[in-house]
Formats: structure tokens, C-alpha cells, sequence
């Protein structure tokens, strides 16, 4: 199965699994073996992928995360921070932001709660627990 994982960072390719700053987002992609490609996509990809993770920053221009769905089966949002945490932004924002949720097959959340809510708010089936994970690999033991 090849995963993408698509966030505001301008980095494109794959993490090392020794990468330095390996927050749970980084340590996923790189469990996962997935490729990494800014939300902004200024290139075309030339991969098809099986399942296209979408991380959308707090505050941004737009939401909309259709011009990534050309190359993916399934686009999935992954919850960033809070999940009400985008009722802080201005009603633009959060219009679309929900548009955004609206537009992906599935969402995937950091706990039981969170599926609940997103759940709940989106109408969607397909919610998923996405917990935190931590690569140990650079600890000292």
C-alpha cells in the first residue's frame, strides 16, 4: 500500500527513520514508509497512492484539499491540535476548514473523543483513532 502524507511543511520525499524533530506527524510517515509532498503542491506527482493523509495548518488562506485527490484513492484529514480548536478562526476559516472535512473520504483523530466529535459534526463513517506515536530509536538507554 503506498501512503502520501500532504501538511504545510515545504519538504518533499521520505523522513529518515533518525530524523532530529520527529513529532508524532513525522513519526507516522515514517512507520508508515509514506512519501511527503507540501500541501501547496507546486509540482505534479507522478506516484498514484492508495491513501493521501491531508494535516491542515490552524490558520491558512484555504482548506480545500480537492487538488490533492487526482493522486490518491482515498484522501483522508488527519486532526491537528484541538479538534475544536478551528472554532477560534475567523467564520472564513472555519467554513472552510468544515468544507474541507466534508471533502475527504475519512478523518482521522488523535483519540476516542475526538473520533466522537468529528463523528459527530461531519456525519462521516469513516473516523478513525490515530494516536501519538513516538520513535524510540534515538533515545538513550
Amino acid at each position: 500500500m503506498k501512503i502520501v502524507f500532504f501538511t504545510e511543511t515545504k519538504f518533499t520525499g521520505k523522513y529518515p527513520r533518525n530524523f532530529s524533530n520527529a513529532r508524532t506527524e513525522i513519526c507516522w510517515q515514517i512507520a508508515l514508509n509514506a512519501d511527503h509532498y507540501p500541501l501547496s503542491l507546486d509540482k505534479e506527482i507522478d506516484i498514484d497512492y492508495d491513501i493521501g493523509i491531508a494535516i491542515l495548518p490552524k490558520k491558512t488562506n484555504t482548506y480545500s484539499i480537492n487538488h490533492l485527490r487526482r493522486y490518491c484513492t482515498k484522501l483522508l484529514v488527519q486532526q491537528e491540535g484541538p479538534c475544536d480548536g478551528w472554532l477560534d478562526l475567523p467564520m472564513q476559516l472555519q467554513v472552510e476548514y468544515f468544507n474541507a472535512l466534508q471533502e475527504a473520504d475519512g478523518i482521522l483523530c488523535h483519540n476516542s473523543a475526538d473520533t466522537k466529535y468529528f463523528k459527530g459534526l461531519t456525519g462521516k463513517e469513516h473516523v478513525y483513532k490515530m494516536p501519538s506515536l513516538m520513535l524510540e530509536d534515538a533515545i538513550d538507554k
